[in-house]
């Protein structure tokens, strides 16, 4: 049999279509009454010409002046949340009282070249095809009111509502769940409030906790049995809690094989996630709404995994103290207190340890600030007990707008009269791009200080290492580098 030339350009055509996935977006039902709704934006999710609404939320910052709130009085942080695949158009508009221009909107992380577009009256747009977490900036103020974009990949999987061992929980208390929890294996959260009134401890049957989209379960979880999912794409929230309650979600250094995933952590009011012990992951989750001292991150102890996150924090935003940790493509906005990336607040036992990926949108430490466990990365080594770090490597770190410094590794401070013996060796920061400001104050420099001559630094390498566009090399680590290196530690520290 013979086919013509045009045939079989038709028959290649009719199979290559049939070949096409189509895209699909989820969003989720509005929260119910008692969850704060943002005053400024409304988000619209557009592919193939249909549109998704989206609900948008939003924490406001206390209004009080109580463990470094006064710095952030009368700001306001929002975000909206949906799941998709392919291509879609994510459309923000100014509600009244919020003016939105193109010309003035920036989208963070900028390594991805988002660029906003006029969508009707006072409202962008842009286009996204890749999963994430993108906060959107109007006007040169906008970090006081931003808007986060939380763009997640399509759940894989979620527990069957019908199963005898999986206990449906509609808008509960901790009086309904106390009363039907036993025996259950599996928690599955609908759409809705949900009010745990504080911590709560999940029992050892409890082995999953799913949260629907639009469900926001106010309270704590606490762990202390091994190999338990927290995941979905609801809210587990603190806004009903007092300053250091709790931590939002824990367990302890004898547990292994938590994993939370997908999930929004909102209103935390200590550390949102802190998994100790070990074979722990966190992926995929957000925390949001951190206005005080002691709003922590993420933490997850030896042989665990931290991916794809994206943390509002106002002290750590990632702990790395533990061995064979790795902390892949997190985005991190960070408010006046603590470090993005803190290696220890005591000298800490840690290797093999790998941080990739990483955009730090904004760094909001004070200019005139003294404070001695900020930057980037930092060791906050009040006393030491001389131990090892070794074999740590960080690589492809973006930091989109100017901050104070990248690097506090004081194993010594004159001004506070404190330190300690630490030895960090074997360290890589490669492909590393920093805005870093330009100040006459003393804390505006990147600091590598040892103890003494055994307790220090060996083999710290900088490769590909850029400051305000300029790479950073032996001749100009003072001057453009901003580095001060103490004369004891000057052989063991290589610019290439």
């Amino acid at each position: 049999m013979t086919i013509s030339k045009s045939n079989l350009v038709a028959v290649l055509v009719s199979l290559l279509a049939s070949q096409v996935v189509q895209g699909m977006v989820e969003t989720y039902p509005d929260a119910h009454e008692g969850v704060l709704a943002s005053d400024r934006y409304e988000v619209t999710i557009h592919q193939d010409g249909q549109s998704y609404p989206a609900f948008v939320y939003m924490s406001k910052a206390p209004d009080d002046d109580f463990a470094g709130s006064r710095f952030h009085i009368g700001r306001t942080i929002a975000w909206s949340n949906f799941s998709f695949t392919g291509t879609v158009w994510v459309e923000i508009k100014g509600k009244e009282g919020q003016t939105i221009k193109v010309d003035d909107s920036l989208i963070y992380p900028s390594r991805f070249g988002l660029k906003a577009e006029p969508a009707g009256e006072n409202a962008i747009k842009f286009r996204l095809s890749r999963a994430g977490q993108y906060v959107f900036r109007p006007g040169e103020n906008g970090f006081d009111h931003g808007l986060v974009i939380i763009a997640d990949p399509p759940e894989t999987s979620r527990p069957d509502t019908e199963s005898p061992n999986t206990l449906v929980c509609k808008s509960i208390d901790r009086a309904w769940l106390e009363a039907n929890i036993e025996g259950k294996s599996v928690l599955y959260f609908k759409n809705g409030v949900h009010d745990l009134e504080g911590e709560y401890v999940f029992p050892e049957h409890v082995q999953e906790i799913y949260l629907e989209g639009g469900s926001v379960v106010y309270g704590a979880f606490h762990f202390n049995h091994d190999n338990v999912k927290v995941y979905g794409r609801g809210t587990v929230s603190g806004a009903r809690m007092e300053f250091r309650q709790d931590h939002q979600i824990e367990s302890p250094a004898d547990t292994k094989g938590i994993i939370v995933e997908g999930i929004m952590v909102a209103d935390f009011n200590k550390f949102a996630i802190r998994l100790l012990g070990s074979h722990n992951a966190i992926h995929w989750c957000k925390t949001l709404g951190a206005w005080r001292y002691n709003h922590d991150g993420l933490v997850a102890w030896a042989h665990s995994t931290m991916e794809y996150c994206f943390i509002h924090a106002d002290d750590d935003a990632i702990k790395i103290y533990d061995d064979n940790v790795a902390v892949n493509d997190c985005v991190i906005w960070h408010m006046q207190n603590g470090a993005c990336l803190q290696l220890g607040w005591e000298s800490l036992a840690a290797k093999n340890v790998s941080v990739r990926n990483i955009d730090i949108i904004r760094a909001e430490w004070l200019d005139e600030g003294m404070q001695s466990n900020i930057g980037v990365v930092n060791l906050r080594l009040p006393t030491g007990r001389g131990n090892l770090s070794e074999n740590f490597l960080f690589e492809n770190i973006y930091v989109d707008t100017p901050i104070l410094k990248f690097l506090d590794l004081r194993m010594k401070r004159t001004e506070r009269n404190d330190g300690g013996r630490h030895k960090i060796k074997d360290y890589v920061f490669r492909n590393i791009h920093v805005k870093m400001k330009e100040l006459d104050t003393q804390n505006n420099y990147n600091f590598i200080i040892p103890w003494d001559e055994e307790w220090g630094f060996e083999n710290v390498v900088f490769e590909d290492f850029y400051i305000n566009g300029k790479k950073i090399t032996e001749e100009n680590k003072e001057t453009d580098g901003r580095f001060r290196i103490d004369p004891l530690a000057e052989d063991d520290i290589v610019f290439k």
